[in-house]
């Protein structure tokens, strides 16, 4: 399910890329690549870490984020290197939740401060 959520996010971009121009531009897919290298990052980590985890999750979160960043080159790819960095370091943020505790228990000390805390920043938003 990742490859084919790959495939069709790069088949996408290129598209819009030759849609906007008459040929592709490179310049402007970096971000398929930081897409695609993050996303083999978390594949690799997630293996090696968490080998009983869902199938599920890692496709899904690649299809909406490749998504999300596609449309964003299509609306405003004035904005598209500030969100490739968002989703590089959110990334990287999933990996750390997934992969430094072993277990969970530490957290359900601070569920509720955890849940406060989630929803300030959600209105933030």
């Amino acid at each position: 399910m990742l490859i084919v959520a790959a495939a069709f996010i790069s088949t996408n971009a290129v598209a819009f890329s030759l849609v906007r121009d008459s040929a592709v531009l490179w310049s402007h897919l970096y971000y398929v690549a930081i897409w695609l290298s993050m996303l083999l990052l978390a594949h690799l980590v997630l293996r090696a870490f968490r080998p009983g985890r869902s199938p599920f999750f890692l496709p899904v979160f690649a299809l909406a984020t490749g998504w999300g960043l596609v449309l964003q080159d299509r609306l405003a790819p004035n904005f598209l290197a500030r969100q490739t960095l968002w989703f590089t370091l959110a990334t990287l943020a999933m990996l750390g939740v997934a992969v430094l505790p072993r277990t969970l228990q530490p957290l359900y000390r601070y569920r509720y401060l955890l849940l406060v805390g989630g929803l300030i920043l959600l209105a933030f938003t």
